[in-house]
């Protein structure tokens, strides 16, 4: 079972997934290395990038940074929209 179907939620707001789309679409930084959202469910958002020489560390990988503020982003997108802030 993945975490996403791990267990049931049900959003403050039915509009979410535009909602974190949007929110998302607006910030600069996301845009600036590729990032863009592949799946948004209550609870669960994926975002995907592509890995290039602009955002790898010396060895070639995507570097920590740029994994970590996009985990960061995803969570504080699904934490605004689902109605634990204001977007």
């Amino acid at each position: 079972m993945s975490v996403a179907n791990s267990y049931a939620f049900t959003p403050a707001f039915a509009g979410y997934a535009e909602r974190t789309r949007s929110s998302f679409g607006r910030q600069g930084a996301m845009a600036l290395i590729g990032a863009h959202i592949v799946d948004v469910r209550p609870g669960y958002c994926a975002i995907a990038i592509a890995p290039r020489p602009e955002i790898a560390q010396q060895h070639g990988y995507v570097h920590a940074g740029i994994v970590g503020g996009r985990a960061l982003v995803g969570r504080v997108d699904l934490e605004q929209v689902l109605g634990h802030g204001a977007s």
